[in-house]
């Protein structure tokens, strides 16, 4: 079962599950990439901020585990590869304000990842980077939370963006304890900077967790908002668990990966 089993209010389980969500939440996710929130499990897609790799090349990237000064460094990658994410645009309509709010996101969620989980990320500069949580951690509590300052939130997007966020976060909580009652890697993010895409970079970076699941028998969870994305999440044994759509929003997928022998 789930870590942190406690009752608590919708707003604090919004960014225990991390955008990205769906949105890999809050995959707060893929992300990339995804996974909720990614992140939702948010993999941006499409166009010139895709996240992830169109095509399943092979780079020569051979990741490493990201630096706490990195952060932010990688907050901002995330937010440019996430730009252009049908969720993030649904819920951050306004484009200039849109960079400023994502950065800040994707900095609280790779906090979260360097402090509760795992953040893998590219040798030398930060080109890209998957933010995992770890079995029994893939939902936080709110100590957890108010330590890398995700209850800020409403402040930072406006009460209007996260109202509507959170009610894209209520839903993927419900379908991941439903889909995912044991333990399990959930991809919080995913993501690779628009002009390392299409080079096998997040291919590599989600690599040391899917060959620790597969070493431990435990399956891998993500939400992902791009049909490009169920397409390279299904190269890598990843399958469609749930196909929604929100009202007047984007549809998104949740999918799971069983371990590979």
């Amino acid at each position: 079962m789930e870590a942190d089993a406690e009752w608590r209010p919708p707003f604090f389980d919004c960014f225990a599950k991390g955008v990205t969500g769906g949105f890999d939440r809050c995959n707060v996710g893929s992300g990339s990439g995804t996974n909720r929130g990614a992140a939702w499990g948010i993999r941006p897609g499409g166009g010139e901020y895709h996240p992830l790799e169109a095509a399943m090349t092979t780079a020569a990237v051979e990741p490493v585990a990201l630096r706490r000064e990195q952060i932010n460094d990688a907050g901002r990658v995330l937010g440019r590869a996430f730009h252009t994410n049908p969720g993030f645009v649904w819920a951050l309509p306004d484009e200039s304000a849109r960079p400023r709010k994502l950065t800040w996101f994707m900095e609280m969620g790779t906090k979260a990842g360097d402090k509760y989980g795992e953040v893998y990320t590219t040798p030398g500069d930060v080109e890209g980077a998957a933010v995992w949580l770890p079995p029994g951690k893939t939902t936080l509590g709110i100590g957890q939370l108010l330590t890398v300052g995700f209850l800020a939130a409403p402040l930072k997007w406006g009460i209007g963006p996260f109202m509507k966020f959170m009610g894209v976060i209520n839903r993927f909580e419900h379908l991941h304890k439903e889909a995912m009652p044991g333990d399990h890697w959930y991809l919080f993010l995913l993501g690779v900077d628009p002009p390392r895409q299409g080079q096998g970079v997040g291919s590599a970076l989600i690599q040391p967790v899917l060959r620790k699941a597969d070493a431990s028998g435990l399956p891998c969870y993500l939400e992902t908002d791009k049909p490009e994305d169920v397409t390279f999440y299904e190269k890598h044994g990843f399958a469609v668990v749930v196909k929604e759509q929100f009202p007047n929003g984007p549809s998104f997928w949740t999918m799971q990966r069983p371990p590979r022998p």
